[in-house]
């Protein structure tokens, strides 16, 4: 009986590069899920943290001093009517 035919060899496996490391570490399903994880946990506490300062609006004083009645009836004429327009 003849001999058996050898098998042919197999090539080495490469090893992985820096890249396929870094990908294979930041994109399985347990680094997505600490990462959303993260995020979330991230944006409510930025959340909380805006809740500890208040609305402050700043706006003019709502009442004024317009002067004396004395002063406005200055403007008219000496007829009554108004200088700016007919009245």
């Amino acid at each position: 009986m003849p001999a058996k035919p050898t098998a042919p060899a197999k090539p080495a496996a490469a090893a992985p590069s820096r890249r396929m490391v870094l990908m294979s570490a930041v994109f399985s399903w347990a680094s997505i899920g600490w990462i959303t994880f993260t995020a979330s946990m991230a944006g409510m506490t930025l959340g909380t943290v805006r809740f500890l300062f208040p609305n402050v609006l700043s706006e003019p004083p709502t009442r004024f001093k317009a002067g004396s009645p004395i002063s406005t009836n200055r403007t008219r004429s000496a007829t009554g009517s108004n200088p700016t327009g007919p009245g």
